[in-house]
């Protein structure tokens, strides 16, 4: 009996020199693409939350700086203070807008996907869904969590010292 060798031929090929060279080299290439989006991402520093969102609750937003001066200016005005990553925000949002609307009252908000970590204590935020109502540019009271559609409406005339519909 012969033994034969049989070549097995397969297409399958070894990476030649120039080709590992070549994989190394677009590998630099996306890695330097990835870092120089993470870099201008962080030189941005935060997400572009402040324009509308898509979604009907969420139309009247405001940055930090449009809000900054606003209680700069001394006025008096409702912001509601979200997150559209927040559950309590989503399960309470058809409420707030409803009661400020019955109420015929101006809802700002803002993003707090804006905020950096330190704004949070500047405007006295402990968590979203937040609504704040500024007097003089000073805050006068706040609600926090997410609450109920009557309940919303009696704090907004509680806010507003509104006692004929009581």
């Amino acid at each position: 009996m012969v033994n034969k060798k049989i070549k097995k031929e397969s297409n399958q090929s070894i990476p030649s020199k120039d080709n590992t060279n070549l994989y190394i080299f677009m590998s630099a290439v996306l890695f330097v693409l990835i870092s120089i989006l993470g870099v201008m991402m962080s030189i941005n520093g935060k997400q572009n939350t402040v324009e509308p969102l898509d979604d009907p609750y969420y139309q009247n937003v405001i940055g930090t700086d449009t809000l900054d001066k606003k209680i700069q200016q001394e006025q008096s005005f409702y912001v509601l203070y979200f997150s559209p990553q927040c559950q309590y925000c989503e399960s309470s949002k058809a409420d707030i807008a409803a009661a400020f609307n019955d109420k015929n009252t101006e809802l700002f908000q803002v993003n707090v996907l804006e905020f950096e970590k330190e704004e949070y204590a500047k405007y006295n935020i402990p968590g979203t869904p937040t609504i704040v109502y500024y007097v003089n540019g000073k805050e006068k009271s706040q609600v926090a969590g997410a609450r109920t559609y009557e309940e919303y409406v009696q704090w907004i005339k509680d806010t507003k010292n509104d006692t004929s519909e009581k």
